[in-house]
Order: C-alpha cells, then sequence, then structure tokens
C-alpha cells in the first residue's frame, strides 16, 4: 500500500506540461516533415510516411491519453518514441537512391552505349578488308592494291569514290549512267 505522505515527484512540472507537448509536437512534425520530403525524393509513397510518423508520434498518444490514464513516463516517452520508431522504420525500408540518383545512372549508361558503339564504329572503319583477298583496305580505296580487286566507282561528276551498285552519288546526287555502272 502506498504511502499517503508520498509526493508525485513530477508534480512540478505539471506547469509545463503545455510547453512540454507543444515542443513534442513540433519535434514530431519535423520529424514527419522530414520524412516526407526525403520520401518524396525516393519515389516512396510520401503521404503514407507522412501519415505514419504524425499517428505514431502525435496521434496515437492522445487517444491511448483518451482511453487510460497514463503516468508521466508515458508522456514522456510516448511523443518521441512514437516519432522515432517509425522513423527508424522508414530509415530502414526506405530504398537507398533517389530518383535523381536512378535517372542520372540511367543516363550515364545510355551514354556509355553510345560510347562503346562509336568506338565500335570506329573500329570497324579502320578493320575493312578486301572481299576478295582478305587484305587491309580502307573505305575510299577504289581498288585493292593486293589483288587489284575493284571495290568501288569514281562518281562521273564529282569524282568521289561510291559503292559499284549503287544509282546515285551520295555527295552530289548526281545519277550515273548506265555504262557508268559497269
Amino acid at each position: 500500500m502506498p504511502n499517503q505522505n508520498s509526493t508525485d515527484i513530477f508534480e512540478p512540472l505539471k506547469a509545463y506540461t503545455a510547453y512540454f507537448y507543444l515542443v513534442l509536437i513540433l519535434f514530431i512534425i519535423l520529424i514527419a516533415y522530414w520524412v516526407y520530403q526525403d520520401s518524396k525524393k525516393r519515389g516512396f509513397g510520401q503521404y503514407f510516411w507522412f501519415i505514419l510518423v504524425i499517428f505514431g508520434g502525435i496521434v496515437f498518444p492522445f487517444i491511448y491519453n483518451a482511453i487510460g490514464n497514463p503516468t508521466w513516463i508515458f508522456h514522456i516517452l510516448s511523443f518521441p518514441i512514437g516519432g522515432i520508431i517509425p522513423l527508424l522504420i522508414y530509415l530502414i525500408v526506405r530504398p537507398p537512391w533517389t530518383k535523381d540518383d536512378l535517372e542520372l545512372d540511367k543516363l550515364e549508361k545510355e551514354t556509355l552505349q553510345l560510347e562503346r558503339e562509336y568506338w565500335a564504329f570506329l573500329l570497324s572503319k579502320e578493320k575493312m578488308k578486301c572481299p576478295n583477298c582478305g587484305a587491309p583496305i580502307k573505305e575510299n580505296w577504289l581498288i585493292c592494291p593486293y589483288c587489284k580487286t575493284v571495290l568501288k566507282k569514281e562518281c562521273s561528276f564529282c569524282g568521289k569514290p561510291i559503292d559499284l551498285d549503287w544509282d546515285m552519288c551520295p555527295y552530289c546526287g548526281h545519277k550515273q549512267k548506265e555504262e557508268e555502272k559497269k
């Protein structure tokens, strides 16, 4: 049986209860705002996490207070813990990358792919081979210097090398005559 003369050690704090609640509620609102902004950057259900932190930190202690008769210890622990536990859960399950990080990573991969294709194209240009003897040739050569195979022909108008089966020069647009094709 408790002693009738004992006093509550938290009795002097009752005058500061409103300030205590106000500071804790502001603290939890700041946590909820940070969680909202961070989950928005990550595309991770910002409204859900905001409501969860607000409910866990502010609404739940007031509901429990209305239902039961909690002690000061409950009040001291429930507000910060109620906001911090959803924050900790969020920090554990949130994606490690923001949407901007994912977009940047995607652009970097596309850039690397384009660079690979460009260098493969340049290397393929350098490693052209004669269809007859397989000797290395350059793109603009008309005749293979090794086996004398005709590789390309000159445009009758501008003189640039064009493929043997082309009817028109891609450089000047001049139509090739039937005799020139042969």
